[in-house]
């Protein structure tokens, strides 16, 4: 689906209103925010985007095609665009006054608006630019992954005509039928406009708003608040990634990290590790338990072994094991068994040479015996 657009505004330049920026820019996520740059830029300059369509923005912004379609429709919700659609297909497009430059004018992205302007003026719109540009004297601050917490859109309900629309995207189809596995139920209506807030408005793919209710589904949490609070969490810290999620939730999980020092990783657990470490956590062990078995398994084995440290912690588990003084009772049961086993004499067992009951004889009796067998030899 593409779009054919003329410009009436300078080549060189992209105006645009101050309104966008304080009251639309800074709730928005940022490739939303990005869609709608360069949709002015395209609108107000003739050669900026030849090929403007879905797919080129896609390809130019590094996303999905429906990346592109939930900004449109994102912008479309807010007012500050109108699509004309037929089924799935955007037959025009067009910029409202809070984002096109105060000219009382908007840019409308259909074919017959495009061809009624009139081509002589293009261009005419001016502005000044001062020559040198205004240069910060504060020393920049090194960049990390997350500089400050980033300011979230409100929240909102959708209206059920709304919520079927979007629920009818590829990518939010595929996020309900995971997350209703992850539930083992049909999502609440809660829950859905929690999907589409996260995913329409915040900006989280779907790998993301899945990874959100996974890790709430693993500590045992399936309330929407629950999990609302850690989507809110990661989008505050700048979390794009499931990875990053990943090692976010790793790291205030205090399973996770115990097991992580104990082994000595300097990564995050695999994805079969942490399933191994949940299994872990249904015995209610203290962290000091858990721990210790990890300890012994590196200091028996050599190697961090989780299937025989998820032994020595089953074996406590059916021993009712509660506390560091119940493993040290059980070593020392254990010893004293071992030292008793040690030095008890060993019984000699009857084999087919003894199978019949043995008399004891006197000394005298084996002083007779020899004699008759000294006699014997001489005869």
């Amino acid at each position: 689906m593409s779009f054919f657009i003329k410009s009436t505004y300078n080549d060189q330049y992209t105006i645009l209103n101050n309104r966008f920026i304080a009251e639309h820019m800074i709730p928005a996520n940022g490739n939303y925010v990005k869609v709608f740059l360069l949709l002015q830029m395209a609108s107000q300059n003739k050669d900026a985007l030849p090929d403007l369509s879905v797919g080129a923005l896609a390809d130019l912004l590094e996303c999905t095609e429906n990346d592109i379609l939930r900004a449109l429709r994102y912008w479309d919700k807010h007012g500050l665009i109108s699509l004309e659609q037929s089924g799935d297909e955007i037959l025009s497009l067009t910029i409202g006054s809070s984002g096109a430059p105060e000219t009382g004018t908007s840019s409308h992205f259909s074919p017959e608006a495009a061809a009624s302007l009139d081509s002589a003026s293009v261009s005419d719109e001016t502005i000044s630019i001062p020559e040198t540009p205004v240069v910060s004297e504060v020393p920049a601050e090194p960049v990390s992954r997350v500089t400050e917490e980033t300011s979230l859109p409100p929240r909102q309900n959708y209206s059920p005509l709304q919520a079927e629309a979007f629920s009818n995207d590829v990518e939010i189809k595929k996020t309900i039928t995971t997350v209703e596995q992850l539930l083992g139920t049909t999502i609440s209506p809660s829950h859905l406009q929690n999907i589409l807030y996260f995913m329409c408005d915040v900006g989280f793919s779907s790998d993301l708003v899945c990874a959100m209710y996974e890790t709430a589904v693993n500590k045992g949490k399936k309330q929407v608040k629950y999990i609302e609070a850690i989507g809110i969490n990661w989008a505050k810290k700048g979390i794009k990634t499931r990875e990053e999620a990943l090692t976010e939730s790793q790291d205030y999980n205090t399973a996770y990290l115990l097991v992580r020092k104990a082994f000595g990783f300097k990564r995050s657990l695999a994805p079969a590790e942490t399933t191994i470490v949940d299994e872990w956590c249904k015995y209610n062990f203290d962290s000091t338990i858990l721990e210790e078995a990890c300890k012994r398994t590196v200091l028996q084995t050599g190697e961090t072994n989780f299937h025989y440290a998820g032994s020595i912690l089953k074996k406590w588990h059916e021993q009712n094991v509660t506390c560091l003084q119940d493993i040290e009772k059980q070593d020392q049961a254990f010893k004293e068994k071992k030292k008793e086993k040690k030095e008890k004499p060993r019984s000699h067992g009857r084999n087919q040479f003894n199978q019949f009951p043995q008399r004891d004889y006197s000394q005298k009796e084996v002083s007779s015996l020899e004699k008759q067998l000294l006699q014997g030899n001489r005869s």
